[in-house]
């Protein structure tokens, strides 16, 4: 794990949904190649041409192999009305409306310039709404039948692509996160309809953060947790890119 977090990271595209084929590997370097896991490519080559793609297709976009799990692993649920309260800039929101494409999605980031870009991604959209946190709850309290919550963390399973994080964890550092991750989960859960799920995502190492975080908040709301995942990284420097991922975590947690 300390050498994996010395690796250049590739550009890992999720291409699970994709439409027409991703342009493959040219004489000049330039192009996709298929990563070890399922359903992401890696993309090679410098130049705009990875850019101009992206900004033309909305069947493929920029999200680690390990990244991808976590909504892979409740994509047989039928959720109607789905929350993401940790939307970021997108990414799981776009794989959340590919994976449920009947659902009602409303996302939200308390970070104003995050919600910006959020908002720009899903302009239009009529599956996908972007509102303030305050505008998510007043809306669709006691509605939401899944949760996403990618919660802040400390990052301790993508070194390779944060290595400021590593001068940031310690003690103060977790039990600040561990605090902030509690209190997202407790402020989600007033959201949930009865027999809702909530879908906790994290891209650290930590149990800390992880399963022990998720068992305790599953005693306090009465709930279950089911399907918990903790992904090493992989990958090391000079290694294949194919085979390169984060690390990352994620459990389920449903209530009657």
């Amino acid at each position: 794990m300390a050498a994996h977090s010395l690796a250049v990271p590739p550009v890992t595209l999720n291409s699970a949904f994709v439409r027409t084929p991703l342009p493959e590997l040219d004489g000049a370097g330039m192009g996709c190649t298929r990563h070890a896991t399922a359903g992401c490519h890696v993309a090679h080559g410098p130049g705009p041409w990875l850019g101009e793609m992206l900004s033309v297709r909305d069947d493929v976009w920029v999200q680690d192999a390990a990244s991808v799990l976590a909504i892979r692993s409740i994509a047989d649920l039928e959720p109607r009305v789905i929350a993401d309260v940790c939307a970021g800039q997108g990414t799981k929101t776009r794989q959340l409306a590919a994976t449920f494409p009947n659902a009602e999605i409303w996302a939200s980031d308390p970070d104003p310039a995050r919600s910006a870009v959020l908002a720009s991604v899903f302009k239009g959209s009529a599956q996908v709404r972007v509102v303030p946190p305050s505008v998510l709850a007043e809306t669709v309290r006691g509605r939401v039948e899944l949760a996403l919550l990618d919660v802040p963390c400390s990052n301790t399973g993508v070194l390779a692509r944060r290595a400021e994080a590593k001068y940031r964890c310690g003690p103060e550092q977790l039990e600040r996160l561990v605090r902030l991750q509690r209190e997202i989960l407790e402020t989600t859960a007033g959201l949930m309809a009865p027999g809702s799920s909530m879908l906790y995502s994290t891209c650290s190492l930590d149990d800390g953060e992880n399963i022990a975080l998720v068992e305790g908040a599953g005693r306090v709301f009465g709930a279950r947790v089911s399907r918990a995942h903790r992904t090493l990284p992989s990958g090391l420097p000079g290694g294949v890119a194919e085979n390169y991922s984060d690390g990352a975590f994620s459990a389920l947690l449903s209530r009657k």
